[in-house]
């Protein structure tokens, strides 16, 4: 199987993997600063990552997974294995795993908010209406 390239031109996989890059640090609270130290490269290569100006090389993603808590480099790959033909087991798992990804998403999310509330008592009653709220759904 041939595949052709567009030389000079952003490879769609390439921006895909950039912005599941970007989103990931940016829900962990990570500065590109921070990620850049943390990986070993320069804030500029970070940018070029996340704007898929560069590509990234695979132990550098093995090193982004390790860093952005990630369980493994499928976190990059989700989206376009959801838009190819897979068989249904394999559906059935990229289904799981992309619905614990938003879960996990809408969590920290959640987390990060709910610590924001100075009052004991507001977040006390935002706890029980999430408790009656998950008890009818």
């Amino acid at each position: 199987m041939l595949i052709k390239t567009n030389k000079g031109k952003i490879d769609p996989i390439d921006q895909i993997i950039g912005e599941r890059l970007f989103s990931r640090r940016r829900l962990l609270g990570l500065s590109q600063q921070d990620l850049a130290k943390a990986i070993g490269v320069s804030i500029q290569q970070i940018q070029k990552y996340e704007k898929a100006v560069n590509r990234i090389p695979s132990s550098r993603l093995y090193y982004f997974v390790k860093v952005l808590k990630l369980s493994s480099t499928d976190y990059f790959f989700s989206q376009m294995l959801a838009e190819n033909n897979v068989s249904s087991s394999d559906s059935e798992m990229l289904e799981d795993m992309l619905s614990y990804e938003e879960k996990e998403k809408e969590s920290d999310l959640l987390l990060k908010e709910y610590s924001k509330i100075k009052s004991r008592n507001i977040r006390r009653l935002f706890l029980e209406l999430i408790e009656c709220i998950a008890k009818k759904g």
